[in-house]
């Protein structure tokens, strides 16, 4: 027997485009976000504060209608990854108040412990990560 999401799975292209939806959202693609600000969290990370730009695709009574450039801004965690949106003002995303994500990304930076981990993207060498303490997760 067949479990729903194998039948899922299995479906034509044309079935799957074919599903009830009211709204697609999808982000564009970059090679990397421009950078706003950072924040140093008390285990040496960083919370990186940037722009974000996504496209959302309105359906509506079976027809798709004019997709909506949206920008904003968000904030991610260079060592627990957690990512910024604040629910509460709309869709996850902050797009005409910057200051409510700058105030969360640097909240954040002052509770967060997660040691910096070496990574190639990282903008610092892995040699000038500091040394973790015992209640460091990561």
């Amino acid at each position: 027997m067949t479990s729903l999401l194998d039948r899922i799975l299995r479906r034509p292209a044309t079935d799957l485009e074919n599903l009830m939806s009211t709204e697609i959202a999808t982000v564009d693609e970059k090679p990397a976000p421009r950078i706003l600000m950072q924040f140093l969290t008390q285990g040496g990370a960083t919370v990186d504060l940037y722009e974000h730009a996504w496209t959302v695709h309105q359906y509506g009574g079976g027809e798709q209608r004019e997709p909506l450039r949206r920008s904003g801004i968000q904030w991610v965690c260079q060592g627990c990854d957690q990512a910024g949106k604040d629910h509460s003002l709309g869709w996850g995303y902050v797009e005409t108040e910057p200051h409510y994500s700058r105030e969360a990304a640097n909240a954040h930076a002052a509770e967060c412990r997660p040691c910096r981990s070496p990574r190639s993207d990282s903008p610092f060498p892995p040699d000038s990560a500091p040394l973790c303490r015992k209640d460091c997760t990561s």
